[in-house]
């Protein structure tokens, strides 16, 4: 008798959300949107904000986020924990948006939210979506999600932070008015244990 193969989805992607005070993101927008922009995209000219007297409480959050997503993935590690690499805001007027795009040479990147209603979108990482097939190999078995979804998208409001991997295809929505947004990128350090093998993170001291 012959059995139907399996199809088996596998490495599943995560992301994480976190939330805070909407008055308190209310509160920073007004103070980061004083800060110097540089023009085509409008980003900070400082990439390093989250270090700002102002944006202290921010970080600590951002750094609590990580270390559990860190304790999360090693429970056995005692010296796995992470640096901030870079972070910056940036502005986008009414109509703009951010292309497709990962974040290269960094492990974990995150995004913070000061308006409601803001979308961001990622991106399925599936080789079979490929113009070159002539068919389109989107999974078909009884997960209404794999059969028809090729991204995800995330309505966040303000006070929310999103954390992916840097790698994780993602996008913004056009905006339908002015809106902020702060990006930071992260870089694993430490030794990890996954699977009976151990991991070093990058030494960026």
């Amino acid at each position: 008798m012959e059995i139907d193969p399996q199809i088996i989805n596998v490495c599943p992607t995560f992301i994480i959300s976190q939330k805070f005070s909407a008055s308190k993101a209310w509160r920073l927008k007004k103070q980061i949107q004083e800060l110097e922009f540089i023009a085509s995209p409008r980003q900070t000219k400082n990439t390093r904000i989250l270090d700002l007297p102002f944006m202290r409480e921010l970080k600590a959050t951002i750094t609590g986020t990580i270390e559990n997503l860190i304790h999360n993935l090693d429970k056995d590690s005692k010296n796995a924990g992470f640096k901030f690499l870079d972070s910056w805001a940036n502005q986008y007027n009414r109509g703009e948006a951010a292309q497709v795009h990962v974040h290269p040479n960094s492990q974990f990147s995150g995004v913070v939210f000061f308006d409601d209603d803001d979308k961001l979108m990622f991106h399925r990482p599936d080789p079979w979506h490929d113009p070159m097939l002539p068919i389109n190999m989107i999974v078909k078995d009884d997960n209404e999600y794999y059969r028809t979804h090729t991204h995800h998208q995330i309505t966040a409001n303000a006070g929310t932070i999103i954390v992916f991997p840097s790698m994780l295809e993602h996008s913004t929505m056009r905006s339908d008015g002015d809106r902020v947004t702060v990006s930071f990128n992260t870089f694993l350090t430490g030794d990890f244990h996954m699977e009976g093998h151990t991991l070093q993170g990058t030494n960026l001291a």
